[in-house]
């Protein structure tokens, strides 16, 4: 659990966790990451409270998300680890007992499940649930779990694996690849977290231009790390965000162009006469709009 700035999110997340029922051991790592407010000191709580489950790491002074992730995944002792920001909150008391199961089960490097979003009173904005078949990396480079739906097997990181976690804005995303990359992965249908949307969030601070380059980057090392393996979805990856980047928020038409021109780049990959229609529809829309 990486927690900054968490104060009015974190009693839920931590109590989401402690009401788990398992027939196994588990623990709680919080990375605190030097926060302004009141959070470390809740964590602190919380740990004299249960010290034989909460691990708490209150880093001296801000390593921001990137490191203090790499951090504190580095202390988890476990053979699985489970995935829960401190303003998002499990809502089901054997989440992790039926995941864990699961996972056994089918011999899978990855499961995540369904969720709701939530603003910060907790009132639902959206149900997401996602389709259940057929999933596996070239899926996940498509569409993305919610964080806190996410169990992977623990592996050692690598030079290479830490310096893409260091880098990249969408650390839970190249997790996901890189596990996918690794074996099978599997999904449950039910609904067992819920991911707060607010306004101070990671995800709704980051400007979206920087964040659509940043993440097409991180898709270039996954790719150099897996060997090309996945070559072809991942520069579709990287072309539909240069679109949606160039439809949506793009600010000018220099910007515009710049990433319709990125688009290309990563090949237009057209093979009958339908496909290159499809492919100058796309090129005017995100130019000119609709």
């Amino acid at each position: 659990m990486l927690a900054y700035n968490h104060e009015k999110f974190i009693d839920r997340a931590i109590n989401g966790v402690l009401m788990q029922v398992t027939d196994f051991s588990f623990e709680l790592v919080i990375g605190e990451d030097c926060s302004t407010d009141r959070t470390g000191d809740i964590c602190e709580e919380y740990q004299r409270l249960y010290p034989d489950i909460i691990k708490l790491r209150r880093n001296p002074s801000n390593l921001g998300m990137n490191k203090n992730f790499v951090k504190t995944y580095n202390e988890c002792r476990g053979e699985y680890i489970a995935f829960c920001e401190g303003d998002d909150y499990w809502t089901y008391n054997e989440k992790l007992q039926k995941q864990i199961l699961f996972m056994d089960k089918l011999d899978l490097w990855l499961s995540f499940h369904n969720g709701r979003m939530v603003n910060d009173q907790g009132q639902l904005v959206q149900e997401r649930i996602l389709p259940t078949a057929n999933w596996n990396i070239n899926k996940l480079l498509q569409i993305f779990p919610f964080t806190a739906t996410i169990v992977i097997r623990k592996i050692p990181l690598t030079i290479e694996t830490q310096s893409l976690y260091e880098y990249t804005w969408s650390i839970d995303h190249m997790v996901m690849l890189l596990h996918a990359n690794r074996g099978d992965i599997g999904m449950l249908e039910s609904v067992w977290c819920d991911h707060v949307y607010h306004k101070s969030g990671a995800t709704s601070t980051l400007p979206y231009g920087k964040w659509a380059l940043n993440r097409i980057n991180s898709l270039e090392i996954f790719n150099k790390l897996t060997s090309k393996r996945h070559n072809k979805h991942v520069k579709q990856a990287q072309k539909e965000l240069c679109y949606h980047f160039a439809e949506i928020h793009a600010r000018g038409v220099l910007q515009k162009v710049k990433f319709v021109a990125k688009a290309l780049r990563y090949g237009m990959n057209i093979n009958s006469i339908e496909a290159l229609r499809i492919e100058i529809f796309r090129i005017k829309v995100s130019l000119f709009g609709r």
